[in-house]
């Protein structure tokens, strides 16, 4: 379903196919008196088959329709643009009227006197006109459709993206774009359709950035993710298609109310969401519940825009036979207290005992040099919510914290009481890691 606000002598947006050769063969008007709020306008309406309803709160008249046809994109109605214009010509009449009748009053006060009481009634109803719909463009809601910026790695964290968008607005029409060498085989379930930009090279982030803004005429939202591959792109995008991003959004309120953390997650910002259009957002994966993937049903393939500015040398990736952190039902940490990186074989043993979980570490045991960096979890390493965090050895820096908070069940094991990270655990253990551990791990496996 495709939906669009219809304002007072104003269509403010319309889906036409991508087949249309303009606007006059998919939409025919016709107008007719409505009353809308507190003010008689005309409201202009379309033949297709559809629902009408009122948009809660807004005064304003909107439709329901089904497409015919899958690709879709936004066009301006040029009934505003008219409008004003006629409106704007009206107000001038009016007031050359008024100039003829101050400048006959000499001769002809009768003549004169009846042609200012036209001129100022000409006047004051073109002008209540322009202003009604002046001010029915700035309160312009419109849902249309929301383009997914699809991240490149594994699909958990776009599935998450597409719950959040669905969470802002079940009727939207959602698209995904994807930029890479190979197409996506599978895609989350309740995508509309694919935009595939293929490149010949892996694509840097200026590269995607500009795939996107080509592809993100017409939408009013732009969804990514708040992973390192979002966090790249996704202000670059802002600056292309001029807008500014509402980043890092932890959970909905409702279709234009988000929240979303401030100071390393200490304090909770709730976030107005203008009603400008494209609004650029992105949602911490760890926060929404992952819809399933399907196969690709339809898929549009472009050649992608590069950026010559920038160019891909290559990357260094830690294979692991072990999950990915922030998509593992179950992970166990190691901080400073492991005391070096052959230690945290008892993690692994534990994590074994568990099911097969993820391996993290904070980063006082990535800076001391026990592990790589791509174990670290916390706010400038992985952000991650399993079923089951257990911390081992850390002291429970806010740094760390919130990078592990939203964990369903914490289970803390350190030495000292008085350690933050049992302010936000489940369940502690108090004692030498290096008794707790092996003891856990055995009762695990019994």
């Amino acid at each position: 379903m495709s939906v669009f606000g219809l304002h007072a002598r104003r269509l403010n947006h319309c889906f036409v196919p991508e087949e249309s050769d303009g606007f006059s063969e998919m939409v025919s008007l016709w107008r007719r008196r409505r009353k809308l709020s507190d003010r008689g306008s005309i409201v202009s309406t379309i033949s297709l088959p559809g629902t009408w309803y009122l948009v809660p709160g807004t005064g304003t008249l909107g439709y329901k329709m089904n497409l015919p046809t899958r690709d879709s994109r936004i066009l301006d109605s040029r009934v505003s643009e008219d409008e004003n214009r006629k409106h704007k010509a009206l107000l001038f009449f009016a007031f050359r009227l008024h100039c003829v009748g101050c400048l006959s009053k000499p001769f002809i006060p009768f003549l004169s006197f009846l042609i200012m009481m036209i001129s100022r009634a000409i006047l004051k109803h073109s002008a209540r006109l322009l202003s009604g719909l002046q001010q029915a463009q700035k309160q312009s809601v419109c849902w249309a459709s929301t383009l997914i910026v699809a991240d490149p790695g594994p699909s958990a964290p776009t599935c998450a993206a597409v719950t959040a968008a669905k969470q802002l607005n079940a009727d939207d029409t959602i698209d995904l774009v994807f930029v890479g060498t190979q197409a996506p085989q599978e895609v989350p379930s309740g995508v509309h359709s694919v935009l595939f930009y293929k490149s010949a090279e892996t694509p840097t982030a200026e590269t995607v950035a500009a795939c996107v803004a080509d592809a993100a005429s017409g939408y009013n939202r732009i969804v990514g993710t708040a992973t390192k591959f979002g966090a790249t792109v996704l202000p670059r995008l802002a600056a292309l298609v001029n807008a500014s991003p509402v980043t890092d959004i932890t959970s909905v309120i409702d279709s234009s109310t988000v929240m979303r953390p401030l100071y390393a997650g200490n304090a909770l910002a709730k976030i107005q969401i203008g009603s400008e259009s494209p609004q650029v957002l992105s949602f911490r994966p760890t926060s929404f519940d992952k819809v399933p993937t399907e196969a690709v049903k339809n898929m549009t393939e472009k050649p992608a825009i590069v950026f010559k500015g920038s160019k891909w040398q290559g990357e260094n990736v830690s294979k692991s036979e072990r999950p990915d952190l922030q998509s593992a039902a179950v992970v166990v940490s190691g901080g400073r207290g492991m005391g070096s990186g052959e230690n945290f074989s008892l993690l692994e043993d534990l994590a074994d005992a568990l099911g097969g979980g993820a391996v993290g570490a904070s980063r006082a045991a990535v800076d001391a040099g026990m592990v790589p960096n791509d174990m670290q979890v916390g706010q400038t390493g992985k952000v991650v919510a399993p079923k089951l965090y257990v911390a081992v050895g850390i002291s429970g820096a806010i740094q760390h914290l919130s990078g592990m908070k939203d964990s369903k069940t914490i289970v803390a094991i350190n030495k000292d009481p008085e350690a933050p990270i049992f302010q936000v655990a489940d369940y502690g253990v108090v004692g030498d890691l290096f008794t707790v551990v092996p003891e856990m791990t055995q009762k695990v496996k019994a």
